[in-house]
C-alpha cells in the first residue's frame, strides 16, 4: 500500500523524527525522571520526581546517603539515591556540599565507585539548576569522574554509560542516541534493570 503524504502528515513526520533526535521524556533527565531501582532501598521519598519527604531529617542526608552507596549498590540504585539526595540538597545546601567532600574523601581512598558517585551528583546538581532549583557545584565537571570510573571498569560499567549518556552538554543534556546511550544498550543484554530503565527513556 502507498502512503500519501499530505502537508499535514508531512509536518507529523518531521516533528517527530526531531522528537526523536532528543529525550523521549522531557526535562532534565537527571532529576526530572526517578528510575526503576525495583523497589530496592533508597532515601525516602513522596509521590512524584519533585516531592521529598517533608518529615525526612535533612540533617542526615550524608549519612544516610552513604550508607546506601555501598559497594554491592547497583549503579542504578546509586543514581536515584543521588537523584533525590541532590534534590534534598537543593533544599539544604550544607548537607549537599557535605556529601559531596565524603564522596570525594572515598575515591581519594581508591574507591571509583565513589568517584562516578561524585561525578554523577555534580551532573544531577548542575540539571536540577535547570529546573529552577538553586545552583551547586557551580564550575565542577563531574563527567570527567564519571568517565575516570568508566574506565577503571569498577562495577557495572553499561550503567554507567546509561548514567553518562542523561549528562549535560553545555548548558543543556546532550542528545540521544550518543557514544554512551550506544555502550549502554550493548550491554544492557542480561541486565533486566538497565533494559527496563533504557526502554523508559525510549530506548
Amino acid at each position: 500500500m502507498q502512503l500519501a503524504f499530505t502537508k499535514g502528515n508531512l509536518f507529523r513526520a518531521i516533528l517527530l523524527t526531531g522528537a526523536l533526535s532528543t529525550y523521549a521524556l522531557a526535562g532534565p533527565p537527571l532529576v526530572c525522571h526517578p528510575f526503576d531501582i525495583s523497589g530496592t532501598q533508597s532515601l525516602p521519598w513522596g509521590d512524584g520526581w519533585d516531592r521529598p519527604d517533608p518529615n525526612y531529617d535533612r540533617a542526615h542526608l550524608p549519612a544516610d546517603t552513604l550508607a546506601i552507596l555501598t559497594p554491592q549498590a547497583p549503579v542504578l540504585v546509586r543514581m536515584e539515591t543521588l537523584r533525590r539526595a541532590a534534590l534534598y540538597s537543593t533544599e539544604s545546601p550544607a548537607e549537599g556540599y557535605e556529601l559531596l567532600a565524603r564522596l570525594l574523601a572515598r575515591s581519594r581512598a581508591g574507591d571509583k565507585l565513589s568517584l562516578f558517585d561524585a561525578g554523577y551528583l555534580v551532573e544531577t546538581f548542575k540539571q536540577a539548576h535547570l529546573a529552577n532549583k538553586p545552583l551547586l557545584a557551580a564550575g565542577i565537571d563531574g563527567r570527567v569522574w564519571v568517565s575516570e570510573a568508566i574506565r577503571s571498569g569498577a562495577g557495572d560499567t553499561a550503567s554507567m554509560e546509561f548514567a553518562a549518556s542523561l549528562m549535560e552538554s553545555g548548558t543543556q543534556p546532550g542528545r540521544w542516541p550518543n557514544d554512551h546511550s550506544r555502550r549502554a544498550q550493548s550491554g544492557a543484554a542480561g541486565n533486566p534493570l538497565l533494559a527496563r530503565n533504557l526502554k523508559n527513556f525510549g530506548l
